[in-house]
């Protein structure tokens, strides 16, 4: 495995993110746990962003006063413990991200504060947390939806024909479109191609299984392996 992959390298590639060729891919656990790496993220990182760039925010306008010193070292409390919860999701595709942080020599307000503010890895956690969080979340979302689309796709000849559909002309029809049917799928103004009888599905479900082989598994993989290589550079 490439260092730059993970900093903290490890003598072999997380389980969770192993590729291969399409068949022993599409068999294999990783784009299920590569999957659900980048879900978790959708959820984790919204809250982490807003959490650590409002605290410190706050704790910056009050550090003028002696009320925001206490503020700091609970912002930065908060964003070691942020930091710690982005290295545990790692676990979810078999990576491992070690804390390298400085003790705190003594004890009291001043102490943390000044090992805080000058510990390098309290604000690449910062920088993990807050700036990477746009392009982090943008690429989990973006692979995520290129993977489900070849699963939805997959699914529709289980439930095309519970899907009704009213048209401009007043008629009514079951099935899914995609493309432009005012009139119908009989109409004469129409382009595009309408699920709605089972051969149909079963081709649109055709077209989802090479997606899914041929791009969105190795979408899905690709992303969580630049995620992690990403936060993995800042967080370890």
């Amino acid at each position: 495995m490439s260092t730059a992959l993970l900093p903290a390298a490890r003598s072999a590639t997380p389980t969770g993110l192993r590729l291969g060729n399409p068949v022993s891919l599409l068999l294999s656990a990783a784009p299920w746990s590569s999957a659900a790496y980048l879900f978790s993220y959708l959820a984790f990182g919204p809250v982490a962003f807003v959490v650590v760039l409002a605290g410190l925010l706050v704790a910056g306008v009050l550090g003028l006063t002696w009320v925001g010193l206490p503020l700091l070292v609970v912002m930065f409390a908060v964003v070691r413990g942020l930091a710690a919860a982005e290295r545990g999701r790692a676990a979810i595709v078999g990576a491992d991200l070690p804390a390298p942080h400085r003790r705190v020599p003594g004890r009291g307000l001043r102490a943390g504060l000044v090992t805080r503010l000058g510990d390098g890895a309290s604000w690449r956690e910062v920088v993990a947390l807050v700036v990477l969080w746009p392009y982090l979340f943008v690429l989990d979302l973006a692979a995520l939806l290129g993977w489900l689309i070849g699963w939805f796709l997959i699914s529709l000849p289980f439930w095309y024909r519970y899907v009704s559909q009213t048209f401009d002309n007043g008629t009514t029809g079951r099935g899914i479109q995609f493309g432009y049917y005012p009139d119908g799928p009989h109409g004469s103004d129409r382009y595009g191609f309408y699920i709605g009888d089972l051969h149909s599905a079963l081709g649109a479900a055709g077209v989802g299984v090479l997606l899914l082989v041929l791009i969105g598994n190795y979408l899905v993989v690709g992303a969580a392996r630049t995620h992690l290589a990403s936060v993995g550079r800042l967080l370890s």
